[in-house]
């Protein structure tokens, strides 16, 4: 339940973040386009961020965590050319640095209410 819990409010943070910044338009039916984009956006977070994370620790200690924005950014163009180039569907982003930020910002705000420990 939890998990499709994340999967539901990272369709509707990608969702709002395509409606807030501007330049950022969607390819593809547009909740199809959304829902694959989270999936993959979701994977991309699982199995590659931690591995980014990892080898730019030494970075990421250097400037204080302000790396962890461009590994943001990294992962999202990365789930946004795998989800155009291989499932034809995905966000086209032009103002790349904007995105990743609100999509956080959205992603926290909405995981709050149902992410607490119980």
């Amino acid at each position: 339940m939890k998990l499709i819990m994340r999967w539901l409010i990272t369709a509707v943070s990608l969702y709002v973040a395509v409606l807030i910044v501007p330049g950022i338009s969607v390819d593809g039916t547009a909740w199809v386009a959304f829902t694959i984009m989270a999936l993959v956006l979701g994977l991309v977070n699982a199995l590659v961020r931690p591995v980014l994370k990892l080898l730019s620790c030494g970075v990421i200690i250097l400037t204080l965590g302000l790396f962890v924005f461009v590994i943001n950014a990294a992962t999202f163009m990365l789930a946004s050319w795998i989800a155009q180039n291989w499932l034809n569907v995905g966000i086209l982003r032009l103002r790349l640095p904007r995105c990743p930020a609100w999509l956080n910002c959205c992603q926290c705000r909405l995981r709050h209410p149902f992410c607490h420990s119980d």
